[in-house]
């Protein structure tokens, strides 16, 4: 049985997709097709109905997390 986790993804507060880690820790990002928001998370990501994965996914969230770690780092000081 494989696990995946799932995270629904906020926009504004408005659900814009969901952001999943199979079992192996791979990522995918799929739009959630029916929000009421046009929303995209980046410009290499635009909405689509086939979901995102592999590289632009794996950049976005290292962008999102090298970014949070200089926020910590910054206020730890």
């Amino acid at each position: 049985m494989t696990k995946v986790k799932a995270l629904t993804v906020l926009l504004e507060g408005i659900p814009i997709g969901v952001l999943e880690e199979d079992a192996t820790g791979k990522h995918s990002f799929t739009y959630d097709l029916t929000s009421p928001s046009n929303a995209q998370l980046s410009l290499s990501m635009p909405r689509r109905a086939q979901p995102w994965k592999g590289l632009p996914v794996e950049a976005y969230i290292d962008g999102i997390l090298c970014f949070t770690r200089l926020i910590l780092h910054r206020s730890a000081r």
